[in-house]
């Protein structure tokens, strides 16, 4: 039996190789997603348990919404706001592993447009920001 070895430059294309394929692993696996929807019960108004995409504008009555928001199951911390700096605005602890959680919101005082801003994070890395959209009414 003979075997042929590889060459210097073989290896270099097979180690740059696993490497990338490590790195994707790594982004996909590791970093903290985030999914949302919006949803609603007798108390919160017009949204009626529909989701909708980012950018869209969500029309409520009350101040008082609840936001079903989906989590990968690596996040560990969220905070939300109508700050996009987050300003003032400390991490919360998610309790435990779950798929989905629903965080209470309270918009500011007025009617109008109010953009709220959710992150999660995950061992502190945070994942993007999403911004969601109401027309309080």
């Amino acid at each position: 039996m003979s075997y042929s070895r590889l060459s210097p430059k073989q290896i270099q294309i097979s180690m740059l190789f696993l490497f990338t394929i490590f790195i994707i692993f790594c982004f996909l696996v590791l970093s903290p997603r985030v999914s949302y929807s919006v949803c609603a019960d007798a108390t919160v108004g017009s949204i009626n348990g529909k989701s909708f995409k980012q950018g869209a504008i969500v029309k409520v009555n009350n101040r008082e919404i609840v936001i079903k928001i989906s989590f990968d199951k690596f996040a560990t911390h969220y905070r939300i706001c109508e700050n996009p700096a987050f300003t003032g605005t400390d991490w919360k602890s998610l309790p435990g592993e779950r798929p989905a959680m629903e965080v209470k919101y309270t918009l500011s005082e007025g009617s109008g447009q109010k953009t709220v801003y959710f992150q999660a994070m995950r061992n502190g890395t945070e994942a993007n920001v999403v911004k969601l959209q109401f027309d309080l009414t």
